[in-house]
């Protein structure tokens, strides 16, 4: 089987410490070009890799990069700022670039840092390159959290048989992400945690339940433990439920929180949410109703792949021909047994009948 060429981005990041990443991915092939942080001197850690700068208001500041070619080839280098976000397995992601940003989020990284967005690069050469950041005017507690992305330039193949070669296998390319991470004060944010909506939904063709939670508060949520029941709307047996630990939220973002419905179809009805949440020092609960349509309900069982086959309509209609088939036997013995009496009562009360036959 043939397969279109598929860039497969994977994301070397540089945050030693902020939330617990490793400084870098293993991968099959060759990178072929580094970055290093220069870290100034209003780095808060200057133990670490990535850059956690206090700067005051409307302040502005150009930190430096260094980017450089490994190879004996010119390449290109395409840089992107991105605010950091929460994906939906719960992990702080400081590259995505498609996910609209929260409603909460009032100061979007992309609009308080600029810097070029390609650095070409000969062979073996190393650049210094400038990332200037501003600070918001108005002053602020808490953090802006996001990161700088670096990713070597998509480039044509030379032949025509690499071309066909290439269209059938998979390509990797790879980007480095050094965190950014800006403060005004050292005023403590008290994190805090909503639930703004609940729906059925699908991953890799798999029902689930998505209940969107939100952090409003400019302050990362680490070490977070999550338990979501779903129940029918007037009962206490629990139907599906998901535990999760050792989960991030990112200053001002949401993600979906996915309750595996196990392989089994939805069922069109009202259900029942009850969700708990810490982080070990603070606490969230919740008590939410919502309902299944019977429209989406037969999208996503459509969809779904390896759904378990419920046959309750099928026990139930057996069960009622059964029934009938009983009910129909008994009232044709009941009809039998009277016809039969009827015809005994009748030959009792004519003898001259049964004087005849005798005679």
């Amino acid at each position: 089987m043939r397969f279109k060429k598929y860039w497969c981005i994977i994301f070397v990041t540089l945050f030693l410490g902020l939330c617990g990443f490793p400084s870098m991915t293993q991968a099959t092939s060759t990178i072929n070009f580094g970055v290093e942080a220069e870290i100034p001197t209003n780095q808060i850690d200057k133990k670490q890799t990535y850059f956690d700068l206090k700067m005051a208001p409307g302040k502005t500041e150009t930190i430096y990069v260094n980017v450089s070619n490994t190879t004996s080839n010119k390449i290109t280098v395409e840089m992107a700022i991105n605010s950091a976000t929460t994906n939906d397995n719960g992990v702080i992601d400081y590259s995505e670039t498609d996910k609209k940003p929260d409603k909460s989020l009032k100061y979007n990284l992309k609009n308080l840092v600029q810097c070029d967005k390609e650095i070409s690069l000969e062979p073996k050469e190393s650049k210094k390159v400038p990332i200037k950041v501003t600070m918001p005017t108005t002053a602020y507690d808490g953090i802006i959290l996001g990161g700088i992305s670096f990713q070597q330039k998509e480039t044509e193949v030379s032949t025509k048989e690499e071309a066909e070669k290439d269209s059938s296998m998979v390509k990797n390319r790879y980007a480095y992400v050094i965190g950014l991470k800006l403060t005004e004060t050292t005023t403590k944010v008290t994190p805090d945690m909503k639930l703004t909506g609940i729906q059925p939904g699908q991953y890799n063709y798999a029902n689930y339940v998505k209940v969107n939670l939100q952090n409003p508060t400019a302050t990362m949520i680490t070490n977070l433990k999550i338990d979501g029941k779903v129940y029918k709307e007037n009962s206490e047996k629990v139907l599906h439920e998901t535990k999760k630990e050792n989960l991030s939220m990112a200053p001002n973002s949401n993600f979906n929180y996915q309750i595996d419905w196990e392989d089994q179809a939805f069922q069109a009805g009202t259900y029942r949410l009850e969700m708990t949440a810490t982080d070990g020092e603070h606490s969230w609960k919740w008590e939410e109703k919502f309902t299944i349509d019977q429209k989406d309900a037969q999208k996503y069982n459509d969809r779904a792949v390896g759904l378990e086959k419920d046959y309750t309509w099928l026990y139930v209609l057996l069960g009622a021909i059964g029934l009938l088939l009983l009910l129909l036997l008994v009232f044709l013995l009941g009809r039998r047994s009277s016809k039969k009496k009827a015809q005994q009562a009748l030959e009792e009360n004519n003898p001259e009948k049964e004087k005849d036959t005798t005679e």
